[in-house]
């Protein structure tokens, strides 16, 4: 095992210990993985949109129902009418046009029921039961990591993270319909893949470059998702072979990766089958939770996971397609979001952090009062479109610059003993934001959502504030 965390090609030359290079190949390597993902089923995204299409469907059917229930009433008080005019005539005619309004009646249902039976079910799309379900395996998979990281290292549990994604990838292009199997692993090597990274970049990384080596980290990732997203319209069209390359080209990236550190800074241990030994160990990264300096970073992580859900599923509400937000809205908002990583890590190392705090104050004050505007405009307007295109834009900003801004600030304070800790409760936080902004968003309130999103961001900032007057010197 200690092999394989160890670099090939010249792992001792000192430029190759750098960790400005280390973290663009680490960047290069997550986006490879995550295309895996984006055949036929996305964990993060692509599920929600399709139940948000089938919910628009059942409403559009709804409508189309009473429509006709309102014709047929007409129909019928035209007919009645007519009764009461020609008594003798209409009467046969009435039982003629009853005849033929059943025959007619009974033919459209049919119709009806045929066009029913044709439609196939849609592959993608996870009930609510799923869904939840999914949610609850994400917990227990964001537990599970540290042990798992702990033990084997981060290198070694981004190439099992790796093979989860593979085989996740060739269930989904050889089964038309979701795999209960792949539900149920995609999620342990999704965030596996997260916290072994965020680990690995606070493991290699010191105080005076924790902000560049995120921001580069960030910042490759989001430029290759959109170069890649604006060269392809649709990610099942790409030939198999190109995804088993970025396969393979993952995994020789990871093992050129230097070796983090000699042993991993965390109290993580299991003694021998020792049941109480098994949930302690789990349970050990939680314990960060009972740190106040943390928990003045709570709200920003949960903005992160709000942000990650409410923008892609605003879009769709408007009259873009799909396909179109796919490959030209998502690829152009991964690279803006790939510039700001990268200015906000370079400036995070030589600027104060108040300065960086009150530049992301002031771009998601402004998304956010766009939120409000958008989420009170009526529905499919040029001027809803154009709100939601500006707010998607400043959105981005924020979430980019807050994510390496909230990061590197947790590494500047927990690189040296607790970074896996750290990492883990940052998925379980993201993870729970993801979820409240999910049960708000389909089953509570649709405006109320924004008002949320509105709600945690100035909590956010506050909380980053009050951390950053705490520890004036640590974070120098």
């Amino acid at each position: 095992m200690e092999k394989i965390n160890e670099p090939l090609l010249g792992g001792t030359d000192p430029k190759r210990q750098h960790p400005f290079l280390n973290s663009i190949l680490l960047g290069i390597a997550i986006f490879l993985i995550l295309t895996l993902d984006a055949v036929k089923t996305n964990y993060n995204f692509f599920f929600f949109i399709n139940k948000y299409n089938n919910n628009n469907n059942n409403n559009n059917n709804n409508n189309n129902n009473n429509n006709n229930n309102n014709n047929n009433n007409n129909n019928n008080n035209n007919n009645n009418n007519n009764n009461n005019n020609n008594n003798n005539n209409n009467n046969n005619n009435n039982n003629n046009n009853n005849n033929n309004n059943n025959n007619n009646n009974n033919n459209n249902n049919n119709n009806n029921n045929k066009n029913n039976n044709n439609k196939k079910p849609n592959p993608y799309y996870l009930t609510n039961v799923e869904s939840f379900f999914v949610y609850f395996l994400s917990f227990v998979a964001i537990l599970l990591s540290s042990l798992i990281i702990t033990k084997l290292r981060e290198k070694i549990s981004i190439l099992i993270s790796i093979l989860i994604f593979f085989i996740v990838f060739i269930i989904n292009v050889n089964i038309y319909t979701i795999s209960i199997f792949s539900i149920i692993i995609q999620p342990f090597g999704y965030h596996l893949l997260w916290i072994a990274a965020g680990t690995y970049i606070m493991t290699i990384s010191d105080r005076s470059n924790i902000g560049r080596s995120f921001g580069i980290f960030f910042g490759a990732t989001a430029f290759l998702q959109g170069l890649f997203s604006v060269s392809t319209a649709n990610f099942t069209y790409v030939s198999q072979f190109v995804y088993i390359f970025f396969m393979i080209l993952a995994v020789f990236l990871i093992l050129l990766l230097k070796n983090p550190c000699c042993e991993q800074n965390e109290n993580i241990t299991v003694a021998g089958n020792d049941t109480q030994s098994f949930l302690n160990a789990i349970a050990y990264p939680v314990s960060i939770l009972a740190d106040k300096e943390f928990l003045f970073l709570v709200p920003g992580i949960v903005f992160l996971g709000l942000v990650q859900l409410l923008f892609p599923i605003a879009l769709l509400e408007t009259t873009i397609s799909f396909f179109v937000f796919t490959q030209n809205i998502y690829g152009s908002m991964s690279f803006l979001g790939a510039v700001i990583s990268i200015l906000f890590g370079i400036l995070f190392d030589r600027i104060e952090k108040r300065y960086l705090l009150f530049a992301v104050a002031g771009v998601g004050v402004i998304g956010a009062a766009l939120n409000i505007g958008y989420a009170h405009t009526t529905c499919c307007s040029q001027g809803q479109v154009n709100l939601v295109y500006a707010s998607y834009i400043f959105n981005t900003i924020c979430q980019y610059g807050l994510k390496v801004f909230v990061y590197s600030l947790l590494g500047l304070l927990y690189l040296d003993c607790r970074s896996l800790s750290v990492n883990v409760c940052c998925r379980l936080i993201i993870t729970a934001g993801y979820l409240l902004i999910y049960i708000f968003f389909f089953f509570i309130n649709y405006t109320a959502s924004f008002y949320i999103y509105f709600i945690v961001f100035i909590l956010a900032c506050l909380g980053i504030f009050k951390f950053i007057s705490s520890n004036d010197k640590e974070i120098v």
